[in-house]
């Protein structure tokens, strides 16, 4: 039987497509970027489902339109009974692992919206009350000592290692690891601790936070603590490697 392919796959978020130095850009400098597109394939003509970030991760793990798979706009949710191709994968024999932002369900912090169904009556019994089934990325869940655990699998991941949001906001799993590993996190990130600048971008600003502890180390080396623990494996892997990086 011929062996399966493992699959990696790399995603950055909010990054336009000549935000590379292999697309001409000027200034920026992405020499890794470079180095996979010289040896793969990079489209200069492509159109995304949706400019808006939940629809189209949703779109991209269903294979659908958002208008099909159900999340049309920001602060909604994927529907967890979506089949998503990594669900065919995990069916199909492969593990199946997330590392970094997912964003399929909300992360607000804020309470859900209540619906104006009746607690008792024919609506009340047609529809299960399964709000606690989409706060799996709520900051509220992550804010303990202990790492939070998931209701796996998550949209088909066996695996999850969650960062949520973006920019200096990022939380999640990242964001318990951060604050155990940086006992002045409260000093190093948040816009009271913006470092000086020249520039005016409000949602755009920089803090003292170490290279070692930004999210976009933690997301490399747990996705390289995944991939040399797969080494040895012979079952094949499905790896989402997702960094929030360059969103503002």
């Amino acid at each position: 039987m011929t062996k399966r392919p493992n699959f990696l796959f790399i995603m950055t978020d909010q990054q336009r497509s000549d935000w590379m130095s292999c697309a001409g850009h000027p200034v920026l400098k992405t020499p890794n970027i470079d180095a996979i597109a010289a040896n793969g394939v990079r489209f200069e003509n492509f159109h995304a489902t949706s400019p808006v970030c939940m629809p189209n991760r949703a779109s991209f793990m269903t294979g659908r339109y958002p208008t099909t798979h159900g999340l049309r706009s920001n602060g909604c949710f994927l529907p967890l009974r979506a089949n998503t191709f990594v669900d065919v994968l995990a069916a199909s024999g492969y593990h199946t692992a997330a590392i970094g932002k997912s964003h399929l369900q909300p992360m607000t912090g804020l309470p859900p919206f209540d619906e104006g169904h009746p607690e008792t009556g024919p609506v009340a019994e047609a529809w299960r009350n399964d709000i606690g089934d989409y706060e799996q990325e709520e900051p509220d869940q992550y804010r303990g000592e202990t790492q939070f655990e998931l209701q796996l699998p998550y949209y088909g991941y066996q695996h999850v290692d969650m960062v949520t949001d973006h920019g200096d906001r990022c939380g999640g799993h990242y964001g318990q690891w951060f604050r155990q590993n940086a006992p002045n996190w409260r000093e190093l990130h948040d816009a009271a601790n913006e470092l000086p600048h020249n520039y005016s971008c409000p949602q755009a600003y920089r803090t003292p936070v170490p290279e070692a502890l930004y999210p976009t180390a933690y997301i490399k080396d747990r996705a390289v603590d995944y991939l040399q623990g797969r080494a040895t494996n012979d079952q094949p892997f499905f790896a989402f490697v997702s960094f929030p990086d360059p969103h503002h």
